[in-house]
C-alpha cells in the first residue's frame, strides 16, 4: 500500500470511526455469545484457566484468540465490556479503511470519506461492531490476509490466515482462497504461505487437543445438534438473512455483481474466491445460518466491491449519470434505513435487559458453587460468575449435548429445539441443578410448571420481564423431606 493509499486509509478510518462512535447511540450493550468469551477471559485472569466453569476443560468459545486478547486487556484493569466495544469500533473503522484503500481506483478522498461513513452507518454492521464479539477484528484480519495474497505477499498472507483461524475456525478459508487465487503459475511461491500458517496453528491445535481433548470447539458440535439443517434449507435462509430489508437485498445483488466483475483482476481474485467459499461453507455447514455475526465480512465486501463495481460499470458504459447521483442516493437510502431500524431496542436486547434484572435482584441469593441450569448462558452466565453453570444448549456442557443427542430423533428434523426441548426433564433429573433461570417459553418450562415432578422439586421465586417469551422464570430447588 503506497503513501497515498495510506493517507487515504487514515482519513477514511477517522471518518468511519466518527460515524461508528455516533452509531453507539443506538447500541447499548454487547449481546449473546460475547459474554461466553468474557467468562473464559475472566476465569483465565483469575487463575482458573481458560475455562467456562472452574475445573471443567471444555472449549465452548469459537474465538480463543479474542478471548486471550480480552483477558490481557482485563489483566491491565480494563472493563471487558468497554474493551470489547472500543476494540470492535477501532477494528471496524480499520476494516472499512482497509477495504476502501484497496478496492476503489481513482476516487477522491472526499468521496472515500463519505463512502466509509455510509458503510459505518449501515445498521447491520453497527450491530456487529457493538456486539462485543470478534467479528470486527476477524473482518480486518481476513481482509488483510486476502489483500496480502492478492499482492503476492504469501508469507504475511499465511500469517494473517493463521490469526483468522484462531479468531474463528472458518478463518482457514483465507488460506484456501489465497492458494486457489494463485493458480498454477504462482503455486510454488504461494505454498510458502503454509509455513507461517502451520507454525502458528499446529502448536495451538496441539495445545487445545491436550487441554480440551479436541481442537474443534465443543460449541460447533452443540450447534450442529441444536440447529441441524439441510444445505437447501440453509441456502434459502442464507439469502433471506442477507435480504431482510430492501437495502439489504440491493446490497446483496450489487455486491455479488461487483465481486464477479472485479474478481477477474488478479489482486481482487482472493476476495471473490473467499466470498464464494465462505458462503458455500455456511450453506454446507449443516447449521442454520441464524447468527448475524456470520455475515459481517460479507457486508463489508458487498458495500465496497458492489459500489465500486457499479461505479465502474457506469463509467465503462458511458452512462450519463452525474458523479454525485450515486453517492446522494446511497446517503438517502442509508439515512432512511437508519431511521427505520435504529430506534429502540430489539427483542434480543429487551430479553437480555430482563436477564440483567434477574442477575441484579437474585444473583446474590445463588451461593458460590451452586449448579444453575440456564436457558441462555450469555449475560446470565457472565453475571453469575460464582455459579457452576449448566448450559441448556450444551455449548459449554457436553453432558447436555449427550442428552440432546439421545433425544434429537424425537423432533422433526427442523423443529425449534429451543422451544420444544423434550429433554428438559432429563436435564433436570440427571444434572440436579440447584437453580433454574430461563425464559419460560424456552426449554418447555411453562409446561413443566404444571407437572408434579417439577412442582415437587422447585419453587418459583420470580417471573421477570413478563413480556419476553412468557417471562424469565427464577426457580430454586425446594427443600426435600
Amino acid at each position: 500500500m503506497n503513501r497515498l493509499h495510506r493517507s487515504q486509509a487514515i482519513s477514511v478510518a477517522v471518518c468511519a470511526l466518527t460515524v461508528v462512535a455516533l452509531s453507539a447511540l443506538w447500541r447499548r450493550h454487547p449481546i449473546d455469545d460475547a459474554y461466553i468469551t468474557y467468562r473464559y477471559a475472566l476465569n483465565l485472569i483469575q487463575g482458573s484457566g481458560f475455562v467456562y466453569n472452574s475445573g471443567e476443560w471444555v472449549l465452548g468459545t469459537t474465538t480463543p484468540l479474542w478471548g486471550l486478547i480480552l483477558a490481557a486487556i482485563a489483566a491491565l484493569g480494563a472493563d471487558l465490556e468497554v474493551a470489547s466495544i472500543v476494540g470492535g469500533a477501532l477494528s471496524m473503522a480499520a476494516s472499512i479503511a482497509l477495504f476502501l484503500a484497496v478496492v476503489p481506483q481513482g476516487v477522491s478522498l472526499a468521496l472515500l470519506a463519505v463512502w466509509g461513513a455510509l458503510i459505518a452507518a449501515y445498521y447491520p454492521l453497527s450491530v456487529v461492531t457493538f456486539s462485543g464479539m470478534e467479528t470486527p477484528l476477524y473482518s480486518l484480519v481476513v481482509g488483510m490476509g486476502l489483500f496480502l495474497f492478492g499482492a503476492e505477499r504469501y508469507a504475511l498472507g499465511g500469517l494473517c490466515a493463521a490469526l483468522a483461524t484462531l479468531l474463528r475456525p472458518d478463518g482457514f478459508l483465507v488460506i484456501v482462497a489465497g492458494l486457489a487465487a494463485a493458480g498454477r503459475r504462482k503455486s510454488a511461491p504461494a505454498l510458502r504461505s503454509l509455513i507461517p500458517y502451520i507454525a502458528v496453528v499446529l502448536p495451538c491445535a496441539g495445545l487445545a487437543l491436550y487441554l480440551y481433548g479436541s481442537f474443534v470447539p465443543h460449541s460447533v458440535e452443540a450447534k450442529r445438534l441444536l440447529y441441524a439443517s439441510s444445505p437447501l434449507t440453509n441456502a434459502l435462509m442464507f439469502f433471506e438473512a442477507l435480504s431482510q430489508e430492501p437495502i439489504d437485498a440491493v446490497l446483496l445483488c450489487v455486491g455479488g455483481a461487483g465481486l464477479i466483475l472485479l474478481g477477474r483482476e488478479r489482486k481482487y481474485r482472493p476476495f471473490a474466491i473467499w466470498a464464494g467459499v465462505y458462503s458455500l461453507g455456511i450453506i454446507a455447514s449443516g447449521v442454520r445460518p441464524i447468527f448475524f455475526w456470520y455475515f459481517g465480512p460479507l457486508w463489508l465486501l458487498f458495500a465496497t466491491f458492489g459500489v465500486e463495481g457499479l461505479r465502474r460499470m457506469v463509467q465503462e458504459q458511458s452512462i450519463l449519470i452525474p458523479r454525485l447521483v450515486i453517492p446522494a442516493l446511497c446517503v438517502l437510502v442509508t439515512t432512511l434505513d437508519i431511521v427505520k431500524r435504529a430506534p429502540g431496542l430489539d427483542a434480543v436486547e429487551l430479553r437480555e435487559n430482563g436477564y440483567r434484572e434477574v442477575v441484579s435482584q437474585y444473583g446474590r441469593a445463588i451461593a458460590p458453587g451452586s449448579k444453575v441450569l440456564l436457558g441462555e448462558i450469555g449475560i446470565l452466565g457472565y453475571g453469575l460468575m460464582q455459579a457452576r453453570v449448566i448450559d441448556s444448549a450444551g455449548i459449554v456442557s457436553p453432558e447436555v449435548s449427550q442428552i440432546v443427542r439421545e433425544n434429537r430423533s424425537w423432533l422433526a428434523p427442523y423443529a425449534d429445539v429451543v422451544r420444544e426441548a423434550p429433554w428438559f426433564r432429563q436435564m433436570v433429573e440427571r444434572l440436579s441443578p440447584d437453580w433454574i433461570v430461563g425464559a419460560r417459553d424456552r426449554m418447555a418450562i411453562t409446561q413443566a410448571e404444571n407437572e408434579d415432578w417439577f412442582a415437587k422439586r422447585f419453587t418459583r421465586r420470580a417471573v421477570v420481564a413478563q413480556d419476553q417469551l412468557g417471562g424469565i422464570g427464577v426457580y430454586e430447588r425446594a427443600p426435600q423431606p
